[in-house]
């Protein structure tokens, strides 16, 4: 029996199999297009099971035929952009892109065309055997020709690499960066993570880019199209199959799922009959002028407690602001500890994660009670301390104190890190914000973090204080006008990279290979490891030892084989790819090495132990060439640097 997955399920694997085929319409490749293909949804073919793997991929197609989906989606496009409000990001996509209505519908009617292919079947069975076939090469070779032919010269905007490589790579952009959470009745609700115009605009260049008010209204009309695919799924959701399964699938695309949990059932009514007794809430909230104060049933809370498997999560999202009091008992504490069960409370704008182990090393006493005190501060208690370095956009005064009556004992460190996320929604420009400690004894600010995801600074702590969000305002005479002003400003207000006491930052000055490492330790926030005199040229007194042991130890780089670093040569642009590649996260095939570097008419010169980083990185996105070459042998710039650990920083 053939198995329909949800409409999301089917366009999730569809597209993993057709871009790969736009994105190399240059390469020709017939056999690295199929590697690519098998490698991007083997995995989740694979989870329906092999038996089934022609029955699957026949019902997808079959479901994008019949329900028209190519042409639905274009039609939500065409919606979308004729809204009053995208009058401007319609002309840049029309105009200045080069992607009007009618070229867009020529790339719907040649994606037909591949549908309706009359080897498609064998292309299929290709899939199928994972062996690519006469028939199957003559569908791809066809297919890329027709693809190619249409978009012809239409496209004007000038890439950051051939056109062949942007549609698959934005795929992949978007596809690890999507949630797909279940709602309790079934229904999804989609959401893009870390979405921002710089995962369209990486691929442009100067003058295509979508900037200023064309960001916000690109972010904006992606959002309304992912609402209009939302809604369409979920008008669909009759015909959905297994919601687990979709989530298995989507999660091996490099999405995530959230399943709903169910809340615990009310206890079943008494054998006297009545009504069942209403179970008492674990979590208690009062709210005041002051603030919410977050108690705890101390019953109820031990018994999940019991039954958490590593966190106990809090969740009173309906708490908004900065202005709260989480109260503990020692018999909640001692549970926590016990159990080896890290508490972890959401509210709307606070994330708090408390490790056991920091609990273990406070010493709660019988009656006793453990506060976690969140309370919003003046911003001109720091004001003075923040000086030329920017403005101050909110000061957060947290505290950890045992009560018992009226007496208090501050706790002022901790055994190991809390985390603290503090929303940061409307406090200014992102690529500007970070978190400064503000040491009140000489007034202050030393730097904490510039992380943020999904709106929210990352803190990790091992003592309380107030912490300062300043908005930076850093800048260098030097890169006003220069092309990696966004970069290095960035980069700069998150204390990765810093200038000349001129007032400089000699963006096309060289840089080191001591100088990159300490901005990469910085960027991934690292914390320092003591060097021990594994190199002849490094000295334990060098300013650079422990940035180079700390990525020795992390495994991001190595020395040479005469027992050197040459810390002060200046690196190569294929050793910054190999570092690069360690960090990345990702897998290479040897297909897609091949089909990576052979964009650049230079790759023979890559040195054959640079291949697979420069590789991953030219896959993510981090490294790109210039004028069709990688130039391995370049020493990099300081802006090229600055530009590469940006992009590094906010994966």
């Amino acid at each position: 029996m053939r198995k329909y997955l949800s409409l999301l399920l089917a366009l999730a694997i569809v597209l993993g199999a057709i871009a790969p085929v736009v994105a190399f319409a240059e390469a020709e490749v017939e056999n690295v297009i199929f590697d690519e293909i098998q490698y991007r949804i083997s995995g989740a073919v694979d989870l329906l099971g092999k038996n089934n793997k022609l029955d699957i991929i026949d019902s997808l197609i079959d479901k994008i035929k019949r329900e028209n989906l190519v042409e639905r989606a274009h039609e939500k496009i065409i919606n979308t952009l004729a809204d009053e409000k995208y009058e401007s990001l319609r002309n840049h996509i029309n105009n200045v892109i080069g992607l009007d209505r009618g070229v867009r519908g020529d790339l719907v009617n040649a994606i037909n065309d591949a549908l309706y292919h009359n080897k498609l079947d064998d292309f299929v069975d290709d899939i199928k055997d994972g062996k690519l076939s006469v028939d199957g090469n003559i569908f791809i070779t066809e297919t890329i020709n027709n693809l190619n032919s249409t978009l012809g010269d239409s496209l004007k905007a000038e890439l950051t690499k051939g056109k062949a490589y942007i549609l698959f790579e934005i795929f992949d952009d978007f596809n690890k960066n999507l949630v797909v959470i279940e709602n309790s009745d079934k229904t999804f609700t989609l959401k893009i993570n870390n979405l921002s115009a710089e995962m369209i605009n990486k691929h442009f260049k100067e003058g295509y880019k979508f900037t200023g008010e064309l960001e916000d209204d690109l972010i904006a009309a992606i959002e309304d199209l992912i609402k209009e695919f939302e809604k369409y799924v979920n008008n669909n959701k009759d015909r959905i199959g297994s919601n687990t399964l979709v989530g298995q699938i989507i999660e091996e695309l490099g999405g995530k799922y959230r399943e709903y949990k169910e809340p615990t059932p009310l206890p079943s009514p008494s054998p006297g009959g009545g009504a069942a007794p209403t179970p008492k809430k674990p979590v208690e909230v009062k709210k005041d002028t002051k603030g919410a104060t977050i108690t705890f049933n101390e019953t109820e809370a031990v018994k999940e407690i019991q039954k958490a498997e590593k966190s106990y999560v809090v969740e009173v999202e309906y708490v908004e602001g900065f202005n709260l009091s989480l109260v503990l008992s020692n018999k909640l504490v001692k549970s926590l500890v016990e159990n080896k069960v890290d508490l972890e409370l959401v509210t709307a704008n606070t994330e708090v994660v408390i490790p056991a182990e920091v609990l273990e090393d406070i010493e709660v006493p019988a009656n006793a009670k453990l506060e976690l005190r969140v309370e919003e501060a003046s911003t001109s208690v720091a004001s003075r301390a923040a000086r030329d370095l920017g403005r101050v956009k909110k000061v957060i005064d947290l505290n950890m104190v045992v009560v018992k009556g009226k007496e208090e004992v501050t706790i002022d460190s901790f055994k190991s890190e809390l985390i603290i996320r503090l929303d940061v929604t409307g406090l200014g420009d992102e690529d500007k914000l970070a978190v400064y400690y503000l040491n009140e004894e000489d007034n202050t600010l030393e730097f904490v973090t510039g992380k943020i995801v999904n709106k929210k600074a990352v803190l990790r702590l091992a003592h309380f204080s107030k912490y300062v969000v300043l908005e930076s305002a850093i800048s260098f005479k030097d890169v006003e006008n220069h092309w990696s002003k966004q970069y290095v400003e960035s980069m700069a207000a998150k204390n990765v990279i810093h200038g000349y006491e001129d007032g400089s930052f000699k963006p096309e000055g060289h840089i080191t290979r001591a100088e990159f490492a300490k901005m990469i330790v910085c960027a991934l926030e690292l914390d320092l490891v003591e060097y021990d005199g594994r190199f002849t040229d490094v000295k334990e007194t060098d300013w650079h030892a422990a940035y180079v042991a700390t990525l020795v130890d992390n495994g991001y780089v190595q020395g040479y084989g005469d027992n050197s670093f040459k810390p002060n040569n200046n690196i190569t642009r294929a050793e910054m790819a190999v570092i690069i590649g360690n960090i990345l996260d990702v897998k290479v095939s040897s297909a897609q090495v091949a089909r990576l570097l052979g964009q650049f008419e230079d790759a023979n010169d890559i040195p054959a132990w640079a291949k697979e980083g420069a590789a991953k990185a030219v896959k993510e996105g981090l490294m790109v060439g210039s004028a069709n070459k990688f130039h391995p042998a370049d020493t990099t710039t300081r802006a090229e640097a600055a530009t590469v650990v940006y992009r590094i920083f906010n994966r």
